[in-house]
C-alpha cells in the first residue's frame, strides 16, 4: 500500500502481514491518493480509472479502513504451430 499527498509533500508506504493488515504512524494531515499493489490483482487505482482518495485531518486517526482488491483476468489457452511442407512439384506462378 502507498499513500501520496495530492500536493506531492509525503509519501507514505506499509507492507501487510499474512491477514492483510497494515499500520502507517506520524501520518501529516493532508488529502492522500491510495495505491494498492499485489501480483494477481488489478491496482486498485487503475480499477474503473478512478483513483482511490483519503482525507486525514489534525489530530484524528483513522482505525478499521478496509479497502478491497479485484482479482487480475486470467487468460489460459494453448498455442499451436502450423507445419509447412514444402512440395518440389508445385511451384508458385
Amino acid at each position: 500500500m502507498m499513500g501520496q499527498s495530492q500536493d506531492g509533500s509525503s509519501n507514505y508506504s506499509a507492507v501487510t502481514d499474512a491477514e492483510g493488515y497494515f499500520k502507517i504512524e506520524d501520518v501529516k494531515p493532508g488529502r492522500y491518493s491510495i495505491l494498492l499493489e499485489r501480483a494477481g490483482f488489478v491496482d486498485a487505482d487503475k480499477r474503473g480509472g478512478r483513483k482511490k482518495s483519503l482525507v486525514l485531518e489534525p489530530g484524528r486517526e483513522i482505525k478499521g479502513l478496509v479497502l478491497r482488491m479485484h482479482a487480475a483476468a486470467v487468460v489460459t489457452g494453448r498455442i499451436l504451430i502450423a507445419t509447412v511442407i514444402r512440395c518440389p512439384m508445385l511451384r508458385s506462378v
